[in-house]
């Protein structure tokens, strides 16, 4: 608009100047010159005086959309937040709360390494805010003395398998904290709202306020404006309601009969599932997020409003499982794609995975700059089984991923393997071979020892813009003998052959390590029959 406007007005200048001219008179009519002192020149242009550019937009957080999401990373069961010595093998939820100057994860059903407690609940503990150059928080496990994870415990409700705490809500020196309870498989529903406090952090003192059969709140998310407590719910129906939305005086949370409840849904979806609703701290806006299992809306979706009351916005769609989370972080089933993704838990190969709970987590959100702000949130995963931090990055509506998302390992050249002079290895030394199409085999059985053969052999590579795939195929040990790709000191993928000599198509997606030295490890482990690891055609795509 500016530069139509300044194009019109030299249009103009241009037309005036050409009209004011005089005529060009010679002959005998010609007028005799009449220049007079008394006449102004004139005036000259006055730049000043040109149309002053339009003000800029003023910034509405309520026109904020989606940019683009990414897997910031998984948060437990790794290297930095490992499990395992405590008797875990995964986990998933984990809604935040703060609370005497930590952030509380809640996490729903554990798996056990001894089937003890089965499915049972699990806390842990976060900093506030990440530590500069960390993008994953440090979590510290609520124990018991043995040093295993404290199940949380009510007395006379069943908190196994899907009977889970969804919020906690400091009051005071009370923490109140929901489950959804009394879980019908047969009727895949809830049967109801369990409410229960503790002194802070004393969650394993634990105690019953309630067990309401409440058809509109079961899976609760709280927002506490002042001295109200505002309350949004799915009901009973598992994923299959509306939003809906009560509110209460904070101290009278405990008293069911004591929450005034709309009319009408906040929200009127009928898919509506495990959700999460919190303050923006800087922007000043509410943010809704929630999974939804309809087939028309699958995915994770983001509603924003200015006050806790509403209105609240159209969906925006912020993760597709499709777009965003299959073979990215998620697994695909083998068989349903022809190859393995490397993202596959022990034994899960041809079970599929999925995505919900996307938990919001405020004190994590971020101004990144031109415009750009971020919302971080858990993530749950099935297949593998375990709770990831995502980021949605949002925009003003005159932004698009195109135009404001940084293009990673721009410049950086295609990766390359090298040749055998590049691997280096400990242990016994693999067969390195270089085929006749340039392309390499690494094969852990050797002449000298046979399935005996242990150790292990690696690469690193640098990931450019434009590679999005390693390819190769695998054959041998299903277990014991892999192949690994380890990031920022996790391993992000592996694969492993099926007990077979045939080659199993294998292809990892790199797009997440744009920009990022990784390492490409083969490992042999095992001395057992099929005990190698056989590595043919790796190539970048």
């Amino acid at each position: 608009m500016v530069a139509r406007r300044a194009f019109a007005s030299l249009s103009l200048l241009f037309l005036i100047a050409c009209s004011s001219a005089p005529p060009d008179k010679t002959g005998a009519d010609a007028a005799p010159s009449t220049a007079s002192d008394d006449i102004d020149p004139a005036p000259a242009t006055d730049p000043s005086a040109q149309p002053a550019p339009d003000p800029p937009e003023p910034f509405d957080p309520m026109k904020l959309h989606p940019l683009w999401t990414e897997h910031v990373g998984q948060l437990i069961g790794t290297n930095k937040n490992p499990i395992a010595s405590m008797g875990m093998r995964g986990t998933d939820l984990g809604s935040t709360f703060e609370r005497d100057g930590k952030l509380v994860f809640l996490f729903g059903d554990t798996l056990t390494a001894d089937g003890t407690n089965p499915d049972r609940d699990s806390v842990a503990f976060g900093p506030l805010a990440l530590p500069a150059g960390a993008s994953i928080p440090d979590l510290e496990f609520v124990k018991t003395t043995s040093g295993r994870y404290l199940p949380l415990t009510l007395s006379g409700i069943n908190l196994d398998t899907m009977n889970v705490p969804v919020e906690g809500v400091p009051v005071g020196d009370t923490t109140y904290v929901f489950f959804a309870t009394g879980w019908n498989e047969a009727k895949h529903g809830y049967a109801s709202s369990t409410l229960a406090h503790t002194n802070k952090l004393a969650f394993d003192e634990l105690v019953v306020d309630h067990t309401v059969a409440d058809a509109d709140f079961v899976n609760v998310s709280v927002v506490q404006d002042g001295s109200t407590c505002h309350i949004y719910g799915t009901g009973a129906a598992y994923r299959k309601t509306a939003i809906h939305h009560a509110t209460v005086d904070c101290t009278q949370l405990a008293t069911r009969s004591a929450w005034q409840k709309d009319a009408t849904p906040a929200v009127s979806i009928s898919c509506g599932g495990e959700l999460s609703v919190r303050k923006h701290p800087t922007l000043g806006i509410y943010l809704m997020t929630y999974n939804c299992d309809d087939p028309n809306h699958l995915g994770e979706w983001l509603h924003l409003a200015p006050t806790p009351a509403g209105p609240w916005s159209d969906g925006m769609k912020i993760f597709d499982l499709f777009d965003d989370g299959f073979g990215r972080f998620i697994h695909l089933k083998t068989s349903d794609v022809g190859f393995d993704d490397g993202l596959a838990p022990p034994d899960f190969e041809e079970k599929g995975g999925g995505d919900y709970a996307p938990y919001l987590i405020p004190q994590y959100f971020a101004d990144e700059g031109n415009g750009v702000y971020s919302i971080t949130y858990a993530l749950s995963s099935w297949s593998p089984y375990a709770v990831h931090l995502m980021k949605t990055y949002l925009g003003g509506p005159k932004l698009t991923a195109a135009s404001a998302r940084p293009v990673k390992g721009a410049g950086l050249p295609k990766p390359s393997l090298g040749d055998a002079t590049a691997w280096d290895n400990i242990g016994d030394e693999f067969d390195v071979t270089t085929e006749a199409d340039g392309s390499q085999t690494i094969n852990s059985y050797t002449a000298a020892n046979g399935d005996a053969t242990k150790g292990a052999t690696w690469v690193n590579f640098t990931v450019d813009a434009t590679t999005k795939e390693l390819t190769f195929t695998v054959e041998g040990a299903s277990y014991g003998a892999r192949v690994v790709l380890w990031s920022d000191n996790e391993i992000v993928r592996s694969s492993h052959g099926r007990d077979s000599n045939d080659p199993l198509p294998v292809r990892w997606n790199l797009e997440e390590y744009a920009g990022k030295n990784v390492r490409l490890s083969i490992d042999d482990g095992s001395d057992q029959p099929w005990g190698f690891v056989v590595v043919r055609h790796l190539a970048f795509r």
